[in-house]
């Protein structure tokens, strides 16, 4: 493998802190852990569990690496392995500085678009058709996000992983993943039965109703609060 040449960061960036998107960020530490090419870390978030925490299209996660060799914090080598071009990138002092900075920083809450959701909350309590075909294609979905992790997770126990080096993490995450799974399950099966229960239009739409509704959060948030100690 013979090294390429690297475009240095700019003089005004090296004299400020980088900055980079969650996606270089990610790819950033994957490439800590050992040199990567492009290739194996498109198709090892395409195939990691991490698809479901930060989805992006092939094309975003595979230009990625480029642009973090171009700022200096990965080093680009380029030559060839079984027959094949190929380049593979791994961290420089610069990139482990600015990696160990932004997983020191606080994260953020977490940011959910569901359009299966949207649509739910926008088809107007009169089209009961419409919110109990919603609900069911949010099952299905699930359904489906189940068997696609149950395949990928079994895989994982009998080929093994790819990078040993955070297995334990991305198992400890598979737990959340999970949870979320079980909660929106709990939440179709309310729907089904709250849809099934208020037969007429003027019960469903009614702002009693809504209210109703309301308190039954509150309750559960309470019962979150109190159970927590989340002070006000």
């Amino acid at each position: 493998m013979t090294e390429t040449a690297s475009m240095p960061p700019t003089a005004k960036t090296s004299n400020k802190a980088i900055k980079l998107n969650t996606t270089a960020y990610c790819l950033l530490g994957l490439i800590s852990l050992r040199p990567q090419s492009a290739y194996e870390l498109t198709k090892f978030l395409e195939r990691s569990l991490l698809r479901y925490s930060l989805p992006r299209s092939p094309s975003q996660l595979y230009n990625e690496p480029k642009k973090l060799a171009e700022k200096g914090l990965v080093k680009a080598t380029s030559g060839r392995r079984q027959g094949r071009e190929r380049t593979d990138y791994s961290i420089t002092e610069a990139g482990s500085k600015a990696l160990t900075e932004w997983l020191t920083e606080p994260g953020e809450p977490a940011k959910l678009e569901f359009k299966s959701m949207l649509k739910f909350y926008l088809a107007g309590a009169t089209d009961r058709q419409a919110l109990k075909d919603r609900v069911e294609e949010i099952k299905q979905q699930t359904f489906q996000e189940i068997r696609d992790i149950h395949d990928q997770i079994e895989r994982f126990t009998e080929k093994g992983v790819r990078l040993k080096e955070i297995a334990v993490n991305a198992a400890m995450a598979s737990r959340f993943g999970v949870a979320q799974i079980k909660a929106r399950l709990a939440w179709v099966k309310e729907m089904e039965v709250m849809l099934q229960r208020d037969r007429s239009v003027r019960s469903l739409q009614s702002e009693n109703n809504a209210m109703k509704i309301y308190q039954t959060s509150l309750l559960d948030l309470k019962e979150l609060i109190d159970e927590y100690n989340i002070a006000p």
